[in-house]
């Protein structure tokens, strides 16, 4: 009995020894099977997406001496966790290998942060098998304790926090030990320091002496210092992907609804992991667990910026951290029992763990083989099961001696770039994969921004169905030419001028005082204005430049295809044209919608579904034309993306029957 009433004391009246106080043998083998479980799920769910491999890119060019750059004829900072780059590339250097160092380093960390919260934080083995539960069962928090993104580490970086916390001392030594946790956190992921704030501010207070805001900047120093690194080095403090996703200039209602439209999704795949959340919240606030409430306060800002932000393309990824502070609300229960109450939330969680399809428990080779991995794509929010899309091809379950990894047409896509001449400008999206493979030799233009200086502060493009995180931007003219010539061919005056500036930071001398006073007016957005605030128009196309042909699977762009940007296309005939049947080559993994046009009026349309060939490429399409748009005529077709990777790209367009080889001329006019 003294026991159960020394759990149940406040943590403010006397710190905890915080030792596993064990009922018996049973109860702590139970715990030790659940972390052996964890550990194997995560070995058969194991897997790296195509994000982290924009990372690997970065890390392979600063090992090979080209520093820490994306493309090596620039500084631009393309990753958004610094220290998780750091700590992948210590290990690469021992290992040579990035797709297996990410995989059992992102093991190892997140075995590591589960038997703290397990071994440390836990109250019970009752609360601590409750805890264990809930994070293997939970797709996000299983899918995301790999990935080679930095999730694992944050994880390990938050439980360490929470421990810190709970056994806080009023002492400045204590804040500082906070401090520190709480800054390397926000070094691996700088949004992060809202789940840390609301506790460290409220440990601040308890101390109440005007000493502990220099404690806080003390140990905030590891991200002060890099803060000064990222401004000298790279011209910014904030990572170009922070350019490229939140000020892409969608209206902030919209992005809140794709928020919201964010955590439903991950009700719909992984209902377990808001459940609790939710739950836990409720549970804590109505038993009135003060010392827990900075900890929630943290989560609950933490939330809000998810839907403030329109959340991510991939499921769950941003709730893994919330989930853990959920996990250790749990763990720190005073549940010492196996009541029926007890025995009915245990069911409860299992149930609703176990029930959606896709369970990490059951994961095998086969997750995401059998099934269109885009299905959540197509349903018009843009986000995906990540894990499902690309298990296939880097799951560790699949790997094969001899197999390159990754195997897939994004990879043989660098692979093409690579036999080209060292130096090339290529246009490109979905860039891990291909970026990675491309080596330090091409210089990729990223046309989602994400490692792109200019075109990440571009206005970005929404197609009918476009993905957070993934805007296109439209390629400005001249820009390739000036990256290949070093010279500044702009046609925009505004954009010429914003390039000299750009490039001045990204590639001039690191202490030059013109520079630096460049960079400070880029970060205060003295330029903007020299930026255009709208897409340029339809691109104008003639029909006889279409008329080389483009055969099945080619690449989006080999000889014959032309890429388009998002506002799309008009090709000109030249003539009335009342063909009632057309040959188009477009890119095989988007929506497409073309529309009729005789002078100034449309006369109809029709979509074109992607035809996702399995080794990608241009895939040729014969259609119907329009009843309507045949009998009148027409003299132009306009072609406008509506959806897929936003790669869009175009080859040949051919009169006539679709069963026949179509005329090299234009069709017959119309009368």
């Amino acid at each position: 009995m003294q026991h159960d009433k020394a759990i149940v004391e406040s943590i403010d009246s006397e710190p905890e020894s915080f030792s596993w106080r064990w009922r018996d043998v049973d109860a702590r083998s139970i715990v030790a099977v659940l972390v052996l479980v964890y550990v194997l799920v995560l070995i058969r769910t194991a897997w790296v997406s195509d994000d982290a491999y924009i990372t690997f890119r970065t890390i392979d060019n600063f090992v090979n001496g080209y520093g820490l750059r994306w493309n090596v004829a620039e500084r631009v900072q393309s990753f958004t966790h610094p220290l998780w780059l750091f700590v992948v590339t210590f290990a690469y250097l021992i290992t040579g290998d990035l797709y297996f160092t990410s995989i059992f380093l992102s093991i190892a960390i997140s075995a590591a942060a589960v038997l703290i919260l397990v071994c440390a934080v836990a109250r019970s083995s009752t609360s601590a098998i409750l805890a264990l539960t809930v994070l293997i069962l939970s797709k996000a928090f299983t899918d995301y304790s790999t990935s080679g993104l930095e999730n694992p580490l944050t994880h390990l970086l938050l439980v360490v926090f929470i421990l810190i916390y709970l056994r806080f001392e009023k002492s400045h030594r204590s804040l500082l030990l906070l401090s520190l946790v709480a800054a390397l956190g926000t070094l691996n992921r700088m949004d992060t320091l809202l789940l840390y704030m609301p506790a460290l501010i409220f440990a601040a207070i308890r101390l109440r002496t005007w000493r502990t805001m220099r404690v806080i900047a003390v140990g905030f120093l590891p991200f002060i210092l890099w803060e000064a690194f990222a401004f000298l080095y790279y011209g910014s403090l904030v990572p170009n992907t922070a350019y490229a996703k939140l000020a892409a200039g969608i209206p902030r209602g919209e992005v809140i609804q794709q928020g919201v439209l964010y955590l439903l999704h991950s009700i719909s795949l992984d209902p377990l992991t808001l459940f609790v959340i939710v739950s836990t919240a409720v549970v804590v606030v109505l038993r009135r667990e003060r010392i827990m409430f900075p900890l929630l306060a943290g989560s609950a800002l933490y939330v809000a910026y998810i839907i403030f932000i329109g959340g991510d393309f991939m499921s769950g990824r941003f709730l893994t951290p919330v989930l853990l502070v959920a996990a250790a609300m749990v763990a720190r229960s005073t549940l010492t029992r196996w009541t029926p109450a007890l025995v009915v939330t245990v069911t409860g969680i299992l149930i609703i763990g176990l029930a959606p399809k896709y369970n990490p428990l059951f994961s095998d080779a086969n997750y995401g083989a059998e099934r269109n991995q885009n299905i959540e794509i197509e349903r018009g929010n843009g986000i995906a099961d990540e894990r499902g899309f690309y298990y296939p091809i880097t799951g560790l379950l699949n790997w094969r001696r001899g197999a390159p990894i990754p195997d897939h047409p994004w990879a043989r896509t660098g692979d093409a770039w690579k036999t080209g001449d060292s130096g090339k400008v290529v246009i490109g999206a979905a860039l891990g994969f291909a970026g990675y493979r491309a080596g330090p030799g091409i210089h990729i233009v990223d046309i989602f921004g994400l490692s792109d200086p200019l075109l990440a502060r571009m206005p970005a493009a929404r197609t009918a169905i476009w993905r957070i995180g993934h805007t296109d931007r439209a390629v400005p003219d001249g820009y390739v030419k000036s990256l290949e010539t070093g010279e500044n061919h702009f046609d925009h005056v505004g954009l010429a001028e914003f390039h000299d500036k750009l490039v001045r930071v990204t590639h001039g001398d690191l202490l030059n005082w013109s520079r630096i006073k460049t960079a400070i007016a880029l970060n205060l957005g003295w330029y903007d204005h020299l930026l255009p605030t709208s897409l340029p128009p339809p691109m104008r196309i003639e029909w006889q430049d279409m008329q080389t042909i483009v055969t099945v699977g080619s690449r989006f762009d080999s000889e014959g295809t032309l890429r388009l940007h998002p506002a799309g296309a008009q090709v000109d005939l030249g003539q009335v044209v009342s063909a009632s049947e057309l040959e188009i080559a477009l890119d095989n993994n988007d929506d497409y919608m073309l529309v009729f046009v005789v002078g100034m009026s449309s006369i109809d349309s029709l979509m074109i579904a992607p035809a996702n060939l399995p080794d990608g490429g241009m895939a040729v399409h014969r259609i119907e034309v329009p009843e309507q748009a045949s009998d009148r005529g027409y003299d132009a077709i306009r072609i406008f993306p509506d959806g897929g990777d936003n790669v869009f790209s175009v080859g040949h367009l051919r009169f006539g029957p679709a069963d026949t080889t179509s005329s090299e001329s234009p069709p017959e006019t119309s009368p």
